[in-house]
């Protein structure tokens, strides 16, 4: 028999309010733990973990963080166990990358002047606090070859970063601090990182313009068979320059093409491309762009995939959302931003990172992370990197990449 609506509203709070003090006395003893040892909780003297329904435990622990869950596996045997269980790993990922659970940030930094080399930070969610940017959770040095300093580029997706530069690709999970060189890069003209959720597979994806046969192809290799595969692209010629700011959103890469100038789609599960207009207002603008110290990017803003504008000399950042579905899409001006009171450097564009309760978190170049709120235009510093520095979304997880690429070194 169903329930009433209002009942079964009232029984899923009671739930949720029950789990929340579970999972807030899991916390307290595993503290306890940590600071009394062994005789305490685990060894059989002290076990308050057996009153706890078995399901209970599971659910709580699916809904925290991979960080915490890491700190956990020390909290008794039982839960040791669970968490190294395949099982759970995998439920714990599609928990992370399909609910609302808090969102940080992996900031790649490197600074010449200081130790030559490159650090990746974690940034947690409280970024919208004045805090001065010290909310780090983690810190790890990249032993990434020095053949590929050259032009690194970090890109995220589903729980794992990669990184690919001058000639080689690396794949990393920052929670597990595992970093393994995946591949040779042999293409220049573009590389991408995508999940197909329907196989449960990464891929990475590279652009080649063959201009010998006026050709446009696709290398795939899928994270797990370790070789690559070439789909020749029908319908779409060679392009000039660089494939530009690869964005994966919704099972899709994309990439800004200058010239000319469009957006390449690839479906990342049936492994087609597509080409998509810009929006109407920058094909018009297209020759004033270098004229009026304009710059355009694709980003991922609340799962969807936009376009941004930064015009350097009206100071303003206008963003569109691609909205529809299928063929039938189309851009649609979600916002648009003065940025004059914006700290940054002249001749350094703005990059919008995330959008979270009415502030939206931009990246400067010279002048670090800015959370800036829409309503009342006021900024706040989030973060200021010692040099040059990227920022991607990132959520964390407990997916091991040896699991994942078989016969891969490691290298962190």
């Amino acid at each position: 028999m169903d329930l009433p609506t209002s009942v079964a509203v009232s029984t899923t709070v009671v739930v949720r309010a029950v789990d929340e003090q579970l999972f807030s006395l899991v916390v307290e003893i595993s503290s306890a733990r940590q600071e009394v040892g062994e005789r305490m909780i685990g060894n059989g003297r002290y076990s308050v973990f057996k009153y706890i329904p078995h399901h209970l435990v599971n659910k709580i622990l699916l809904r925290t963080s991979a960080k915490s869950l890491l700190r956990f596996k020390s909290v008794c045997k039982s839960w040791y166990s669970l968490i190294k269980e395949t099982d759970f790993i995998q439920q714990h990922f599609h928990c992370t990358i399909n609910n609302d659970q808090p969102i940080s940030f992996a900031v790649l930094s490197y600074a010449r002047n200081l130790d030559n080399k490159f650090h990746l930070i974690s940034i947690e969610e409280g970024w919208e606090s004045e805090n001065g940017g010290n909310n780090h959770e983690w810190k790890a040095d990249l032993r990434i070859s020095k053949e590929c300093w050259e032009d690194l580029h970090m890109l995220s997706c589903n729980c794992l970063i990669c990184f690919y530069g001058h000639s080689c690709i690396y794949i990393c999970n920052p929670a597990t601090k595992e970093l393994i060189n995946l591949s040779k890069l042999t293409s220049k003209d573009g590389c991408g990182f995508g999940f197909d959720a329907a196989r449960s597979q990464y891929k990475v994806v590279e652009l080649y313009n063959d201009f010998s046969s006026n050709a446009l192809i696709c290398r795939v290799i899928t994270l797990g068979t370790m070789y690559w595969r070439s789909i020749t692209i029908e319908g779409i010629p060679p392009f000039r320059g660089k494939a530009e700011s690869p964005t994966f959103v919704n099972g899709s890469i994309y990439w800004l093409i200058m010239s000319p100038l469009c957006i390449f789609r690839f479906d990342v599960g049936n492994e087609k491309l597509k080409l998509i207009h810009v929006p109407e207002n920058i094909e018009r603008c297209e020759q004033r762009q270098e004229e009026q110290d304009i710059h355009i990017c694709l980003v991922e803003l609340q799962g969807k995939i936009c376009f941004v504008e930064h015009n350097r000399v009206k100071e303003m950042l206008v963003i569109w959302m691609l909205k529809g579905s299928g063929e039938d899409v189309f851009w649609m001006e979600k916002y648009s931003i003065e940025v004059n009171n914006i700290p940054h450097s002249p001749g350094f564009h703005i990059t919008p990172i995330c959008i979270r309760n009415k502030k939206i978190l931009l990246q400067s170049l010279m002048n670090g992370l800015v959370s800036y709120d829409m309503k009342s235009k006021k900024c706040v510093t989030v973060f200021k990197p010692r040099g040059w520095f990227q920022t991607v979304v990132h959520k964390e997880s407990l997916i091991c990449l040896y699991d994942l690429i078989i016969g891969a070194s490691h290298l962190m």
